[in-house]
């Protein structure tokens, strides 16, 4: 506090998806008497700094919610309903997307409130491929004649995998079972996992989300990747090669990914 104004810092991750919204309403924050800067890091210290360090410096902290169960444990978070309110909650949960505000509960209460919704998604280069393929086999066939990579740095493998996984009708246990995913099913996961193809691009097992679409949007070395968080922007018709996303791939029952999404932060 200084001569009766609240100071505030947040973090965020450093892309125009992660800060230009928050800094638009700091102007906002200073009507309501309060001192509000944001600081920013990367989208891998977004995906794995670990929140009890992050909440020890900042007041408000832009999170995904795969850190909940770290957040309760370490106790580093407050419950919205004690910062927001019982009544105003209720108004969002009529007004979020999908089951964004959901994804933000745990144990009782809402840790966190969404600032967008996001899912995997098919991303393609209109100018390369034609139609989006509809099946895994078909994402398999595309690779031996055009450029398909796959995200899976940090923990996009295992999203990835997942995702696969429910297309192919094998949904990962709740965490409960003994299994994450029955073997022989899981197993067959493997084929899709494996879609490099003749004309694979180098060096894209390390690349995050926006590192793929910045490649696929600067250059010609990725035609298609059949999962990826979508960032509307980079489908931004003024660019010289835009994206068109469209639906994940299904698999032989015709099962989509999206049945089962959970909308985070992205």
């Amino acid at each position: 506090m200084s001569g009766g104004v609240a100071q505030y810092v947040g973090l965020t991750w450093d892309h125009p998806r992660g800060r230009a919204a928050l800094e638009a309403a700091i102007p906002f924050a200073a009507e309501g008497g309060a001192d509000l800067r944001w600081e920013v890091h990367s989208l891998e210290g977004f995906e794995s700094a670990p929140l009890e360090q992050l909440a020890e410096r900042y007041d408000l902290i832009v999170l995904d919610h795969p850190h909940l169960g770290d957040a309760l444990a370490s106790g580093c978070l407050q419950p919205m309903e004690s910062v927001m309110g019982d009544a105003y909650l209720a108004d969002l949960a009529v007004r979020a997307v999908g089951p964004s505000l959901d994804a933000y509960r745990l144990g009782g209460s809402t840790w966190a409130l969404p600032l967008d919704a996001a899912t995997q998604v098919s991303a393609r280069r209109a100018d390369l491929v034609d139609v989006d393929p509809r099946t895994w086999d078909d994402v398999v066939e595309l690779s031996r004649r055009v450029p398909v990579a796959l995200s899976l740095s940090g923990p996009h493998a295992y999203l990835t995998f997942a995702s696969v996984c429910r297309s192919l009708g094998a949904p990962l246990s709740d965490g409960v079972a003994a299994e994450l995913v029955d073997h022989d099913r899981g197993a067959g996961a493997r084929p899709a996992l494996r879609t490099r193809g003749p004309r694979a691009p180098n060096a894209t097992d390390g690349q995050n989300p926006i590192a793929l679409l910045e490649r696929m949007t600067s250059g010609d070395d990725i035609a298609y990747i059949p999962l990826v968080y979508g960032y509307v922007g980079y489908a931004d018709r003024r660019l010289q090669r835009p994206v068109s996303f469209g639906a994940s791939p299904v698999g032989p029952t015709g099962s989509s990914v999206r049945r089962s999404a959970v909308p985070g932060s992205r």
